[in-house]
């Protein structure tokens, strides 16, 4: 026989947050580390380099925070995939 036992979900709730905001500036740091060192930054290059899936959203609460960051279209020249290269400026 199998006994469950019940999860107290706010205490769950708070520590996921509390763990969610220092990943979040984590996150950040290392966005604005790499557009800092280099010509820019891609979702693809974040999410592979950083393990960054939400990178778009990382994006805007930098510029909330006040960094001036723009976005460059650019299209892969073998696949012909549109992309956005995020730059520092």
């Amino acid at each position: 026989m199998v006994t469950l036992t019940p999860i107290n979900t706010t205490n769950n709730l708070q520590m996921s947050n509390i763990g969610e905001t220092d990943m979040t500036n984590t996150q950040n740091s290392k966005i604005i580390t790499h557009l800092r060192a280099t010509k820019g930054l891609t979702q693809r290059e974040a999410m592979l380099d950083y393990s960054i899936q939400s990178f778009t959203k990382r994006i805007s609460e930098l510029r909330k925070s006040g960094y001036r960051i723009d976005g460059v279209k650019g299209k892969h020249p073998v696949t012909g995939q549109q992309y956005t290269r995020y730059v520092l400026i």
